[in-house]
């Protein structure tokens, strides 16, 4: 069963749930909270459930009560998300920027303009595996503000099949849209 790994957040797992089975997804969304509550972790198992071949190919509720059903026997998308090669989910983190920059990520403290942009360039494009993409700004508090700006017009009017979610502590240190 999805996120049956995932302890606590009973409310926002079935709204999640609600949101997957219903098949709209907005184009951006928010995850704040305290740290350490695992917040990443609700939103990549997120990602996972959207992108997996197994629930577009049954049509039915993924998040059956039935013993077998729901679960993924290991899809192609599954396999792909879980190696981190999936073409349509791009992470974007301290992490990601210091790989587009040749630098260390211990020497990263904010994610500038350059990460965003290459965030954005990924938006654009159409999805290659799946009909959606998702990116995912973890700590999106530590942008730049040069970065969030950059950002701001891509969350306002999103690319045709690109999904945002954006992963903050600190939801008041984000610019509003």
């Amino acid at each position: 069963m999805p996120f049956e790994n995932i302890k606590g957040h009973e409310v926002n797992l079935r709204g999640l749930k609600n949101i997957i089975d219903s098949d709209r997804i907005p184009p951006s969304m928010l995850f704040y909270g305290k740290e350490g509550i695992g917040k990443r972790m609700v939103a990549m198992e997120f990602v996972k459930i959207c992108l997996c071949g197994s629930k577009i190919e049954s049509r039915d509720s993924f998040f059956s009560d039935e013993k077998n059903e729901g679960r993924c026997a290991g899809c192609e998308s599954c396999r792909m998300f879980d190696s981190g090669v999936h073409p349509d989910f791009l992470s974007v983190d301290l992490s990601f920027q210091a790989a587009i920059l040749g630098k260390k990520t211990s020497e990263q403290k904010s994610i500038g303009i350059d990460a965003i942009r290459e965030a954005v360039k990924f938006a654009n494009l159409k999805p290659s595996f799946c009909a959606k993409k998702f990116i995912i700004v973890n700590d999106c508090e530590k942008m730049t503000l040069e970065a969030q700006n950059s950002l701001l017009k891509t969350l306002e009017e999103p690319y045709e099949g690109t999904n945002i979610i954006l992963i903050s502590s600190s939801a008041n240190q984000i610019l509003p849209t």
